[in-house]
């Protein structure tokens, strides 16, 4: 029989980027061999099986690191911790990211931790404030010490379980359902990363 959560040190969590060709069609969950465009809208969802702070960055093509989850812009919705078993959606269940023109391979970088991290946190507001008001010195520091923090974290050793169907609030008014990985054994402040290519 399996053990019980409680009794192991790992979290489980189900993590998907999900999105759609042009906006239309199926959802679909991006993989190592996807191909996105800057007209494919695409949401993170993701749900951990008990209280965690998660951070979610997405890296473009030119190395640049942005917050996906929580975004300094979005506070009243995206906060941390994360409650147990709450399907989280960001940006929202009623609106999506887009690419921008930077083409090249990207990845989106998920961390989840029973413990806060504040310097995390720091940098990455600081990050954002220094973009918002145009210091590109600053900017360019903080993203390349958010890179470093990022790229010395553990790849977390996850097992693929079973997928499970996962009903999506897209826009208003519409339900989308995907088969979501489920994932097992994501060790604490470890990353777990999706990568795409943007053309």
């Amino acid at each position: 029989a399996e053990r019980l959560l409680s009794e192991i040190q790992h979290l489980s969590f189900q993590f998907d980027v999900l999105y759609r060709a042009n906006g239309l069609g199926h959802l679909k969950s991006i993989s190592d061999l996807s191909v996105l465009t800057s007209k494919d809208p695409y949401k993170i969802a993701f749900q951990v099986s008990k209280r965690a702070w998660v951070y979610v960055f997405q890296v473009d093509g030119k190395g640049d690191v942005f917050s996906l989850y929580p975004m300094q812009s979005n506070n009243k919705h995206q906060k941390n911790p994360v409650a147990a078993n709450k399907q989280v959606l960001s940006p929202s269940s009623s609106i999506s990211f887009y690419l921008d023109e930077t083409v090249g391979r990207e990845s989106v970088i998920f961390i989840a931790s029973e413990h806060r991290n504040p310097d995390l946190e720091q940098l990455s507001r600081e990050l954002s404030q220094s973009r918002s008001r145009g210091l590109k010195v600053q900017a360019k520091q903080q993203n390349t010490q958010l890179q470093q923090i990022l790229e010395s974290r553990g790849l977390a050793g996850v097992v693929e379980d079973k997928p499970v169907v996962m009903n999506v609030p897209w826009t208003k008014g519409e339900t989308l359902s995907v088969l979501q990985k489920r994932l097992k054994g994501l060790c604490q402040g470890c990353t777990y990363r999706v990568e795409f290519q943007h053309q």
